[in-house]
């Protein structure tokens, strides 16, 4: 088979032959050069329009990937590659090696190196709904050493979604957000997109802890209030009252919903400083001023929380 697989050509019961054979033995396919490897894959896609040796060996190489992502060695670098190109190439799942080795370098202080395999994953068509990217993101912008907003910005903005997103694909958003001017349009208008990204991951949690009695209060229902937190905040700064309260309702919502607890205090921040403008047109609210500001105190606000990864 290793010699009929090398021929330029091939009839269509060759390649039937081929295809049963290394969907059966896929590691021998995996140690010929990619080259041939690709010109198989895609003649016999073309020509038979199926190949069942595509999807042995896209499981292979995710369980490779799987595997050495967690222990990058430097040496290896030469097979990393090749399992790098069959992705590329291929199109096959991005299970995280290229960031992973992009960590390696960053770890050893290499930046160049670093950067240079960040680049070539974080770029216009990156799927946020990838997994385990997102501190790998925050390091490849701390070494650009710019504002990543206008980088952010393609990436959020062409991403193909061709899966469920996740807490990573929210802190995107998150630190996209928090890295634009604020109180913009521009500002508001990602905080939507992070609400409509953020919500359907969060009830999907809620609805598989539904009736278990605990306390929830995860990292993506802690997002989801931030986000909402942030929309209350923008709607009392430019005064739009009507929208601040829709606002506080939906986050007093969200705090029900997810145990977040900790989000009372920005709710009641901006709800006391929406009632402190109020009163310069009804006076007769003015008495909100003698309650203890200490009932209102925010423990931490969102870019404190996020300090280490604000460029």
């Amino acid at each position: 088979m290793i010699n009929l697989i090398k021929k330029a050509t091939y009839s269509n019961k060759e390649l039937e032959d081929l295809d049963i054979y290394f969907d059966k033995h896929i590691e021998e396919l995996f140690d010929l050069d990619n080259d041939t490897i690709v010109r198989f894959i895609t003649t016999c896609e073309k020509d038979l329009g199926y190949c069942l040796s595509v999807i042995s060996l896209e499981y292979y190489v995710c369980n490779i990937i799987c595997d050495e992502k967690y222990d990058v060695k430097e040496e290896q670098l030469e097979y990393y590659e090749k399992l790098i190109d069959l992705v590329e190439r291929l199109s096959f799942w991005d299970v995280g090696l290229i960031h992973a080795i992009g960590d390696y370098f960053y770890n050893k202080g290499n930046e160049e190196k670093a950067i240079k395999y960040y680049e070539r994953v974080f770029k216009k068509g990156f799927d946020l709904s990838n997994i385990q990217y997102y501190n790998s993101l925050v390091k490849y912008y701390r070494l650009l050493k710019i504002n990543p907003s206008e980088k952010l910005k393609e990436l959020v903005d062409n991403s193909p979604n061709t899966s469920e997103f996740n807490v990573d694909s929210i802190d995107t958003y998150l630190l996209l957000i928090i890295n634009l001017k604020k109180f913009s349009d521009e500002y508001l208008h990602y905080i939507f997109e992070g609400i409509k990204v953020a919500t359907p991951v969060v009830r999907k949690i809620q609805e598989k802890n539904k009736g278990k009695g605990y306390w929830s209060d995860s990292e993506e229902e802690r997002d989801l209030c931030e986000l909402v937190a942030l929309k209350l905040e923008y709607y009392v700064h430019n005064k739009e009252y009507v929208k601040a309260f829709e606002a506080y309702n939906e986050l007093t919502d969200e705090i029900g919903r997810s145990d977040c607890t900790r989000y009372y205090h920005a709710r009641d921040k901006y709800y006391r400083q929406l009632l402190d403008d109020l009163s310069a047109t009804y006076p007769e609210l003015k008495f909100f001023n003698n309650i203890g500001y200490y009932k209102f105190k925010v423990l931490n606000n969102v870019r404190y929380l996020f300090k280490d990864q604000i460029i």
